[in-house]
């Protein structure tokens, strides 16, 4: 059917948002769904879910499921179950903190085990871009920088 007879179209995507403990990845998954930020850094323990939906059009619906796993789950019994079927997965590190960059490895790794026979699009995400964190900012980018070059 095509839109003017009024059949719509919905899809969900899951999005799993991975990496260390206070990378900022529950406010990027609360700016986004709820647009709104906590300045107070509470810990996810596990994971939290959020819902987004967006119209793309009057009959082409997307929901994303947006997966905030907590940075202690590397390692852990759950990852496999938080990570199952996903779709997208972010790959998401502190600007200023080099070994939360460095842990993406881990991170990426682990992830794409346990998607074995699926290939999820992943992406990397630098976050806390706050200006009082410019000089940090430089010399991380730098050794980033040489890391994806070798």
């Amino acid at each position: 059917m095509s839109d003017s007879e009024g059949e719509a179209y919905e899809k969900q995507v899951k999005i799993v948002l991975a990496g260390d403990g206070s990378s900022g990845k529950t406010s990027i998954s609360e700016r986004f769904s709820k647009d709104a930020f906590n300045r107070d850094y509470n810990q996810t323990l596990g994971i939290d879910y959020y819902l987004k939906r967006i119209n793309l059009t009057r009959s082409y619906n997307v929901t994303l499921a947006v997966n905030d796993v907590g940075g202690q789950t590397l390692g852990g019994s759950m990852l496999d179950k938080y990570i199952f079927g996903v779709d997208i997965v972010l790959l998401v590190y502190d600007i200023t903190n080099l070994q939360s960059f460095e842990n993406l490895e881990d991170w990426y790794l682990t992830i794409a085990k346990y998607c074995a026979g699926r290939k999820p699009l992943f992406a990397l995400v630098g976050n806390k871009s706050e200006f009082h964190y410019a000089y940090y900012f430089n010399f991380i980018l730098l050794r980033v920088q040489s890391y994806i070059e070798r």
